[in-house]
Order: structure tokens, then sequence, then C-alpha cells
């Protein structure tokens, strides 16, 4: 039993520079093919070349887009926080209010136990992340991020330093009507908002440096997009070009017929016998040149012989009188 032949290796090239090998044999058969020609290995690139840079600009485009929805949802957060940081400053003023009207007039103080809870739970939230009440009743609640920049972190820690002992002196004056505690919520009632201030600034110049990463972002795709745009135009341009020399050359081009010698007028209608003009009519529409006949030697010793024969003794005797 005779075992299948190996593959040859590429040993041999052929006239036109073509390597040649044997891939298989098959009853007695050779089949034998050539390595890809230089218009093969051609298209091969530009297709890999094109299914590279589209695959590249998918992942561009999905890598951006990423990236962009991130700033975009950051900038969403950071419009609810500032709003809420704003509240605390509000929040502030009217627990400060009411501990006041509480002093002269006891009355209700369940307003201030409600701006307490909602102040603690919004300052955790700003800092550390989580559920933010989003109204002073306390029904509607927002997720929002924990704070990553280091002046706001800063800022806010400040904030709830203060806090916890504001908070202390303000409960135990509501419950016991404390004078010093009363006291020292009026003495620093308005650092607390100072602070709270700092700490909305701090959110504002965050919230700004991303809207400039953000508007860079979008110039650097608006600039990329317009430079992609120029390149196929340019290129587009370049294969247009081509193509009117192409035409151009096409066009110097006079097709004649190899038999009777007839130009083709119309390239439309080849083959409708009045788009073929004879040489002459061709040559007197174009106007550039009139057209005269005559007859030249090889057809005058076809047609007409003995007349030929003739001529050409005379114009020998005439070259031979001295």
């Amino acid at each position: 039993m005779t075992s299948k032949p190996e593959e040859v290796p590429l040993t041999h090239m052929n006239s036109k520079g073509d390597f040649l090998y044997i891939s298989e044999e098959k009853e007695g058969v050779i089949d034998v093919k050539k390595s890809p020609d230089s218009s093969e290995k051609k298209l091969f690139a530009i297709i890999s070349w094109k299914l590279g840079v589209t695959v590249l600009a998918v992942v561009v485009t999905v890598v951006f887009s990423v990236v962009l929805y991130r700033f975009v949802k950051h900038q969403e957060d950071a419009g609810v926080r500032i709003n809420l940081a704003g509240r605390q400053r509000m929040l502030t003023n009217r627990m400060m209010k009411k501990s006041l009207i509480h002093k002269y007039r006891a009355g209700e103080t369940r307003d201030v136990s409600r701006s307490v809870k909602v102040f603690d739970l919004t300052q955790k939230a700003l800092l550390s992340g989580g559920a933010a009440p989003m109204d002073l009743g306390m029904s509607q609640f927002r997720n929002i991020p924990m704070a990553v920049d280091k002046e706001v972190i800063a800022r806010l820690r400040d904030v709830a330093v203060m806090w916890v002992p504001f908070r202390e002196k303000l409960e135990r004056f509501i419950a016991t009507g404390d004078g010093a505690s009363l006291k020292y919520l009026i003495d620093k009632n308005d650092l607390l908002v100072a602070e709270i201030d700092s700490a909305v600034h701090a959110l504002q110049d965050e919230s700004e440096r991303y809207n400039r990463i953000i508007r860079i972002m979008v110039t650097m795709a608006a600039v990329t997009v317009l430079g992609v745009l120029m390149l196929f135009l340019i290129i587009n341009l370049k294969k247009l070009r081509k193509a009117a020399e192409r035409i151009n050359e096409l066009e110097k081009m006079l097709p004649i017929c190899s038999s009777c010698k007839k130009i083709r007028i119309d390239n439309e209608r080849p083959w409708d016998p009045s788009a073929w003009i004879p040489v002459e009519e061709y040559l007197n529409n174009e106007g550039a040149t009139a057209v005269t006949h005559g007859i030249c030697p090889d057809c005058a010793r076809e047609l007409y012989p003995e007349q030929y024969r003739s001529v050409m003794e005379r114009k020998k005797n005439e070259n031979d009188t001295p």
C-alpha cells in the first residue's frame, strides 16, 4: 500500500516569477498551484487595512462613548450635590431661626428635629455617598456617589467637624432651653454657614473642571471626525482626479474599425451602423483638417497595375536621363 506523497516545498519558479508547489497527488494527476500574485496581495493588504481601521474606529468610538457617558453622569450627580450642599446652608439658618422662635415663644419643635435629620443624612451622603433626601419631608431619596476630590472631601469634613457639636447644642437647647447652648449656636452659626459655603464652592470648582474636560473631549471628537472626513475627502478627490485623467485618456483614443477603417462616433450604440462614419467625414466634421483624396503606391499597384508600371517606368527613365 503506497503512502500519500508529502507536500513539496516551494522550490520551483515559472517564467512569470511565480513560485509553484505540488499540493497533492490524486490518481496520477499532480495539482500544481501558484502563490498569490501581486494584485491579490495588494487586494488582501487593502482589505486588511480597511478592516483594521474599521475595528480601531469602533473601539475608539466605544471607549470614547463610555468615558463621555461617565463624565456626563458625574456632572449630573455634581449638580445634585451642589444643590444639596446649598440646601445645607438654608437648613442651618432655618434651624437657627426656629430655635430663636422657640426661645421667645415655646412651640412645636418637630420641624427643628426634622431639619436636623435631613441635614445629617445629606451630610453623610455628600461625604460618603448613599441615599440623600431630596425634600424636607423625606418622601424622596436619591443615591449620590461618594466624594472623590481631595478639596471637596476636606471641606465636607470641616463641615462635619463643626456640625457634630452644633447639633448637640441645638438638641440640648430645644430639650432644656439651656442659655449656654443658645449662645454657642449664635456664635457658631455664621462659622458653620461659612464652612458650608466653602464646601459649595469646592463642589462648583470640581464641576467646572469636569466641564472643561468634557468640552476638551467634545472638541477633540469634533476635530477627529473632521479630520477623518477631510482624509476621506482627499482620498476620494485623488480617486476622482485619477478617474478624470483616465476618462481624458480614453477620450483621446479614436475607435476605428480594423477592417474598413470607419470611425465610431457614438460609443453608446456601437452596434448601430449609423454610429460609424468614414475617416474623411470624421475629419471634416471635426473641422481641424481639410481632406483631399489621392492614391498611395501600394493601392495604385493593386488597383491599376498597368498604369502603375507605366508610371514607374517613366519615372525610372527620367531618373536615368543625364
